[in-house]
């Protein structure tokens, strides 16, 4: 067995990473402190697994102190593996600081630090235990967790255990923390509020039957049950070309429709090549915050965006010009370039009156959801060349047709251009999945569009072959 501490971690400092909308209420005693593992077969079929223990805690919980420019917070950390029958199998410990410019920064509730603790051990049943010390308020937290050490080898389809993530990045700087040619920010709480956050996961198959010659396919579903098993909803099932005898399984699913409660992640993978299937589950829960298409009220709309109740000036009437670019006709938009400001208030009341979907209250469900998707837009995609977010591709899409149902993002091809893949099911006019693909030539999180299969976008013919240049196997 090799031990923790003889195993090169994947980042000596913690990493503060924004996420989407998770809430604050923290206890003034405790740190809130997330721990999830996940197990990953070696690529060798050795004896031994790769695991992978994630932690995650709120950055505002920690006490800073200023030293010259910046300030500074600590954490004495420890990990304890061992036996179900309680034999020290290992101990680690290390000290991990992070810094902050501004205090003001620790306002955002969402802010949370992130690390990834790997190690190779044998199949078997554990008892992990982490706790964390904050150096400067002496403020602890410690998770006590029984964990499970799957048995990979022996010959066959074989499936990872699922990694649960806030967010996944084509890693374009070499970074050592990625894996599958992704930056994974692991969500170790399982949690997800999905009006703000896809359900991203992370995993692998093994064993596939490949030969270079003549690759051939395998099939990848993924869907949720509920506690007792019953099928909830089934996300996606995609028919996807071997890179090699392994492939990563990395990749969003937006769970918007479903209600507050818990769940179970299942993916299923299925080789064409000889009909083998495996399987892997993973519990996650839906906490849903605000609906963002009704709540909040109109009048908090208004705070943000007093243009979309009056327009008092022409650079107000040139931002909601650009603001209903992406869902009003051509016609809409050149009768609103022709008219004064009186004239364009008018139009715009008129215009937001026509879409309201439920005329019989007083919010226009509408308007709610195009602001939302705008701002949304405008936090997420604005890219290097210093674009702002609704300018880019990515944004003109999510404007007008909202989050994809599920997204599909590059794997690890050396050869292969970065690119995600967003599908819907509902646009109008459209016949079953349609398809937008964006592709990063540069490397740079640049994303523009590549090809769609939708009416009146950029259609590329073979546009998956001209993607992958060369397959590379893992």
């Amino acid at each position: 067995m090799v031990v923790l501490k003889n195993i090169l971690r994947i980042s000596g400092i913690l990493i503060a990473v924004i996420l989407f909308n998770l809430s604050g209420g923290y206890a003034q005693e405790k740190l809130s402190l997330n721990v999830d593992t996940a197990c990953y077969p070696r690529v060798d079929d050795s004896a031994n697994v790769l695991l992978e223990v994630y932690y995650t805690l709120p950055r505002s919980q920690l006490n800073f102190i200023k030293q010259e420019d910046k300030y500074t917070a600590a954490m004495e950390i420890s990990l304890d593996l061992d036996t179900v029958e309680g034999d020290s199998v290992d101990q680690v410990s290390w000290v991990g600081k992070t810094s902050i410019a501004n205090l003001k920064e620790l306002e955002r509730k969402e802010y949370k630090f992130f690390d990834t603790v790997p190690a190779l051990i044998s199949p078997g049943e554990y008892v992990l235990t982490l706790g964390i010390k904050d150096v400067n308020s002496g403020r602890n937290a410690k998770v006590r967790k029984n964990i499970t050490v799957p048995d990979f080898t022996g010959p066959g389809l074989k499936i990872s255990q699922i990694q649960l993530a806030y967010s996944l990045n084509p890693d374009t700087t070499g970074a050592s923390s990625a894996k599958g040619g992704k930056i994974v920010i692991p969500n170790a709480s399982g949690i997800f509020a999905p009006e703000d956050n896809f359900v991203f996961f992370y995993a692998e198959a093994h064993g596939f039957k490949f030969n270079p010659d003549s690759a051939g396919n395998f099939v990848v579903e993924v869907g949720a049950t509920d506690k007792d098993g019953n099928r909830i909803v089934d996300f996606y099932s995609k028919t996807l070309p071997k890179p090699g005898s392994s492939a990563v399984l990395s990749n969003g699913v937006n769970a918007y429709t479903l209600g507050n409660g818990n769940y179970i992640l299942n993916i299923k993978v299925t080789d064409l090549e000889t009909g083998e299937s495996v399987e892997a589950v993973k519990p996650f829960t839906i906490q849903h915050s605000e609906f963002y298409g009704i709540s909040p009220l109109m009048r908090s709309l208004y705070e943000v965006h007093p243009e979309a109740m009056e327009i008092k000036d022409e650079q107000q009437a040139e931002l909601v010009y650009n603001q209903i670019k992406y869902i009003a006709s051509p016609e809409e938009l050149k009768i609103y370039e022709s008219l004064n400001l009186r004239g364009k208030n008018n139009f715009m009341k008129e215009f937001w009156e026509k879409k309201d979907p439920d005329k019989s209250n007083n919010i226009n469900e509408f308007v709610l959801q195009h602001y939302a998707r705008w701002d949304y837009a405008n936090q997420s995609f604005a890219n290097r060349s210093y674009q702002e977010g609704w300018l880019t591709d990515k944004g003109r899409i999510f404007i007008k047709y909202g989050p994809p149902a599920d997204k599909e993002l590059s794997g690890l091809q050396i050869d292969t251009q970065n690119y995600e893949i967003w599908s819907y099911y509902n646009i109008p006019g459209e016949r079953g999945e349609s398809i937008f693909v964006f592709t990063d030539p540069q490397g740079h999180g640049d994303y523009r569009l590549f090809h769609s299969n939708v009416k009146g976008e950029k259609r590329v013919q073979e546009w998956r072959e001209k993607l992958q240049v060369s397959k590379t196997i893992r």
